[in-house]
């Protein structure tokens, strides 16, 4: 009669533990998508860290807003003209949080004919907040700047930039 209770008990005791723990299930993270964005980024050479700008994403995430970002260059030649690497962290932001990434680029180019900039690099999901809090993502990014002459740089040039970052993106919990 105990051995048919001790059986009893022990098989509900299992059935119990597997049942609460297939309730009990940690959060996983979304499977990756595409995670685009589109930039358009204005500043003062000389000014690096004095940006206007806009941004929209495209596949994870559908939104658009503004920028806020920090750059350090190295590389300079002798001349002071010619960057060959750049660090950059852009701040995104909008009324449903904010999306920090850090790129890591180098100069393809820079055409004095045409006045143009080309640079290219990664980029990383660095952290998010809002809505944005557990985002992850990484890609490419190409850039194509256009300088133009300007009497707000100490330079006396600005600098517009569009910027196509490719990759992708996932939240975690």
């Amino acid at each position: 009669m105990f051995r048919k209770f001790l059986k009893s008990f022990t098989f509900t005791v299992l059935v119990f533990f597997l049942s609460a723990a297939a309730i009990v299930q940690p959060a996983s993270a979304t499977s990756p998508e595409d995670l685009n964005f589109t930039m358009k980024v204005y500043y003062s050479v000389g000014i690096p860290s004095a940006t206007l700008g806009t941004w929209e994403s495209s596949g994870l995430l559908q939104q658009s807003g503004g920028i806020d970002e920090t750059v350090r260059f190295a590389g300079w030649t002798e001349a002071g003209m010619f960057i060959k690497n750049i660090q950059g962290i852009t701040k995104l932001s909008n009324a449903n949080g904010t999306i920090k990434i850090k790129s890591q680029l180098h100069e393809d180019f820079l055409d004095f004919s045409t006045y143009q900039v080309g640079v290219n690099g990664t980029w990383t999901v660095m952290n998010g907040t809002g809505v944005y809090a557990g985002l992850h993502g990484q890609g490419t990014v190409n850039i194509l700047g256009q300088l133009y002459p300007c009497t707000a740089s100490p330079s006396g040039l600005c600098l517009v930039e569009t910027r196509t970052y490719t990759g992708q993106g996932h939240f975690e919990p």
